[in-house]
């Protein structure tokens, strides 16, 4: 799968604008679907709201998740150890 020559000059602003759109949520305010919230916020409210922490815990285990999983993703994979 090949870009064409535009979309190739211009793959940083495509990305951008897809994680903005990602993250801001446009159309929530609009259409009446609810409130923003931050993921970090709304995964400890869940957790909290459970039963199986409290709030604060509940943010400390959603942190440690949540860098658990960026550690893993730049961990390189063993095929790259063997190339």
């Amino acid at each position: 799968m090949k870009a064409s020559a535009i979309e190739f000059r211009l793959r940083m602003w495509i990305q951008i604008v897809i994680l903005i759109l990602g993250f801001w949520a446009p159309w929530i305010g609009p259409l009446d679907l609810g409130r923003r919230y931050a993921t970090l916020a709304w995964l400890a409210l869940q957790l909290s709201r459970s039963g199986l922490a409290g709030f604060s815990a509940a943010t400390a285990v959603v942190i440690v998740f949540g860098v658990s999983l960026v550690v893993r993703a730049l961990m390189p994979s063993e095929a790259d150890i063997a190339a």
